[in-house]
């Protein structure tokens, strides 16, 4: 069994449980772990409040070493070690520590006060005891009544997974309430705490053999399903009368102690412990598997909503993108259609076709400048803004940078190449001998040719003018084409977080499935006949080993 993979896929899956909401749940890993590699093999005596808990421990123990009175008593979980002399050991929260060699101590700070409260300050109370069982590493817990309060049912339920065995004490006269079986599932049961063993107490005050019969039988019906988990199916309901057992085995009365109970019951206690502490790694298994369990669930309901979160925020994500995207189409076909209008506008035929007659007759009439100042770069301004307007437009949506004016290199005016008037001498003789007729007709030519002159420097004036406005639309297109592009937002950082998050919920929640294949494996051991026999001859050996320990001189 890979116990050590075991404990670290626990330890690394409990980690990631909410401290808060879980604090209950990671409490019990802590507890689980922790015993999981104690060596001492620990029991738990369990039962309300007044139902003969510290009695039938000091039964065992031959002594009335733990304090004993008609209220309820314990109000710490006491830990009964081995030790060669009687002592008591208190340790006190602040780190003081007193010891004693008689039970004053407990008496003191172990019980409740008269009015049912714990004393204050005291983190934990030890016995030692020189007893044949607990020289064995055993370890036995005396814990308070589990029916007074809140606290007290809360330091119960956490101990109870640092313990091998459970003894469930019942009372007689009201076995196995409905509180008491809701504990036994909801602290045990559910909980992978499987080897447990019932003592019913006060079986000597019920009035007839048959009403005896009665809870015995009545008990046996809920307990014996617990018997599959004890060694060889061992038997593990007994009736103990722990006040009489003290007395007898205080008395030295054998046959006395046989009635009580105490000797089967001692001996089954050793019958057990000596086989599970063979297997203990095997016999904490379950409750390993039920924490993993619920360890689990607690990360697949994280898993679950933190896989919502991250849905809703890519639907979100999504809907911005796909938003974006259509902003960023309507950008680009705005800015083409604008410098697709303006390229039209500035390309030289429509140019000329335009404003050749315009401009040849401005720079006729010396309006070249006004001309241009209150016609031509009105137009250019009108058809830049458009432009503008729309990289504006995509620098607010997008949150960009604006990156400047564009603006259009008008040229200097023109030189228009004026034709020479011919005035010379054989021009007058030709005049004087064809008369007005021919002076009139050089006239029209010489204007003509003008016109064309004052056309031909329009036209290189608007050439020119063209070829500047294509070279400055290609660089400004190729600066602020990006511009319109839509900026794809990155995932937040707290996505990111959950993906990461989810990811290692994910593969603990695998590596816990794992654990739970575990209890297929635990479950399915089969008691053969031999090893029931087995086990019923160390059962009887070890009656025997008690009964000629009970004849002995006494310690």
């Amino acid at each position: 069994m890979p116990t050590p993979g075991v404990l670290n896929v626990i330890t690394a899956a409990y980690h990631l449980l909410d401290r808060q909401q879980d604090a209950r749940l990671i409490a019990d890993c802590e507890s689980v772990l922790h015993q999981f590699s104690e060596p001492c093999f620990r029991i738990a005596v369990l039962a309300p409040f007044n139902f003969g808990k510290s009695t039938l421990l000091n039964a065992l123990l031959g002594k009335a070493v733990l304090p004993v009175k008609g209220i309820r008593t314990t109000g710490i979980a006491i830990k009964i070690r081995y030790g060669k002399r009687m002592q008591v050991r208190v340790i006190f929260k602040n780190g003081q520590v007193e010891t004693s060699e008689g039970v004053g101590l407990l008496q003191e700070f172990a019980t409740l006060s008269k009015g049912g409260i714990r004393r204050e300050g005291v983190a934990s109370v030890e016995v030692y005891y020189p007893h044949p069982l607990l020289k064995r590493r055993v370890e036995i817990f005396d814990l308070p009544g589990t029916n007074d309060s809140p606290e007290q049912d809360k330091a119960v339920r956490d101990r109870l997974l640092q313990v091998d065995l459970v003894i469930q004490v019942l009372n007689a006269s009201q076995p196995l309430t409905m509180r008491e079986q809701d504990e036994l599932r909801e602290w045990l049961i559910e909980r992978g705490i499987s080897t447990v063993m019932f003592a019913i107490n006060w079986m000597n005050v019920l009035e007839s053999r048959e009403d005896r019969k009665e809870v015995y039988a009545d008990v046996y019906a809920t307990t014996n399903r617990f018997r599959t988990h004890l060694p060889g199916h061992l038997w593990n309901l007994y009736c103990v009368d722990a006040k009489p057992a003290l007395e007898a085995k205080q008395k030295r009365k054998l046959l006395r102690a046989f009635c009580t109970g105490v000797i089967p019951f001692e001996a089954a206690l050793y019958t057990i412990i000596f086989f599970q502490k063979q297997v203990a790694s095997k016999s904490r298994l379950p409750r390993i598997i039920a924490i993993a369990t619920k360890v689990k669930q607690k990360l697949q309901t994280q898993s679950e909503s933190i896989a919502l979160e991250i849905q809703k925020a890519e639907v979100e994500r999504t809907a911005i993108i796909s938003q974006g995207r259509e902003q960023e189409q309507s950008l680009r076909n705005g800015l083409d259609n604008s410098l697709m209008a303006i390229r039209d506008w500035l390309s030289f035929p429509n140019l000329a076709h335009r404003y050749q007659n315009e401009l040849a007759l401005a720079l006729q009439n010396s309006e070249f400048e006004s001309w241009q100042d209150s016609i031509l770069r009105p137009k250019v301004n009108r058809y830049i803004q458009s432009v503008e307007g729309w990289i504006r437009q995509a620098c607010h949506d997008f949150d960009k940078d604006y990156p400047g004016s564009f603006s259009i290199y008008f040229p200097r005016k023109p030189i228009v190449d004026k034709p020479n008037q011919d005035t010379g001498a054989v021009r007058n003789v030709i005049s004087f001998f064809r008369g007005d007729e021919y002076k009139k007709e050089q006239e029209l030519k010489h204007e003509y040719r003008e016109r064309e002159a004052y056309i031909a420097a329009a036209n290189s004036y608007l050439r020119e003018l063209s070829r500047y406005a294509d070279r400055a639309l290609q660089e400004y297109e190729n600066k602020v084409r990006s511009i319109t592009i839509f900026p794809i937002p990155p995932e937040s950082p707290m996505v990111s977080r959950n993906r990461t998050h989810l990811q290692s919920l994910n593969s603990a929640i695998a590596r816990l499935q794992k654990i739970e294949v575990y209890q297929n494996t635990y479950g399915s051991s089969r008691v053969t006949r031999l090893s029931k026999l087995y086990v019923t001859l160390t059962y009887f050996k070890y009656i025997v080993i008690l009964t000629i320990q009970f004849c002995l001189p006494y310690r």
